[in-house]
């Protein structure tokens, strides 16, 4: 399995309503630039990621110590292990 913990682009989510939102919503603010709004609300699309100082969300963590206890390889990509939580999957 992969855990994204991070989040991932694909996704993303009214920050006014929190009603998910179509992923070609999305691909198209990416590519022209611009801002995405919701189509219910207008409010601000948010991607399914974190930005920085956004906090790994408990569930990503227990799942991510889950996962790296029970695998018998682990691959860890997009970090330096000089931080914490991803740099804790190693002591396992």
């Amino acid at each position: 399995p992969v855990t994204n913990l991070h989040g991932v682009l694909s996704t993303g989510h009214c920050l006014k309503c929190k009603k998910p939102v179509d992923s070609s919503l999305l691909m198209e603010a990416y590519k022209t630039g611009k801002v995405a709004y919701c189509k219910s609300c207008s409010g601000v699309i948010k991607p399914d990621i974190l930005f920085y100082h956004e906090a790994v969300t408990e569930d990503a963590l227990i799942r991510m110590k889950q996962e790296a206890t029970s695998a018998d390889l682990l691959l860890i990509l997009g970090t330096s292990l000089s931080t914490s939580p991803v740099s804790d999957c190693i002591s396992f």
